[in-house]
């Protein structure tokens, strides 16, 4: 998968791109998708949650000439007066337009829900 293929996608899940001056380095595009209606808010930040997603493609100018082209996925917010943030991380380019990536949507969503219900015990 190309980079603009990729980035393409992303836009069409949802994901709404960042201004590049946030991108950090390594980082050739950034964005975010809010969660899903009815999902626990962040107590600070207006309230919104959202999963923020990093597409990766660097060198590591090392011996073996690596370079990773990879995808970052992660919520960030407080609950309970604690800041989280859930992430996963190196997931494929190729695996963006899967179960992988679809999963680890789902996943973290799960585990936000987890620890906003463990406040109300």
């Amino acid at each position: 998968m190309t980079k603009e293929e990729l980035i393409e996608l992303l836009e069409k899940r949802g994901y709404k791109p960042y201004p590049p001056h946030v991108h950090g380095e390594g980082v050739i595009w950034a964005g975010a998708l809010r969660l899903p209606e009815g999902s626990p808010e962040c107590e600070t930040n207006e309230h919104k949650i959202s999963w923020h997603v990093r597409v990766w493609d660097f060198d590591m100018h090392d011996q073996y000439g690596r370079s990773f082209q990879s995808v970052d996925l992660e919520i960030c917010g407080e609950l309970h007066k604690q800041w989280y943030t859930l992430k996963a991380y190196g997931i494929d380019w190729k695996d963006v337009n899967s179960t992988v990536f679809w999963d680890a949507e789902y996943s973290l969503l799960k585990a936000w829900e987890a620890i906003a219900g463990v406040g109300k015990r």
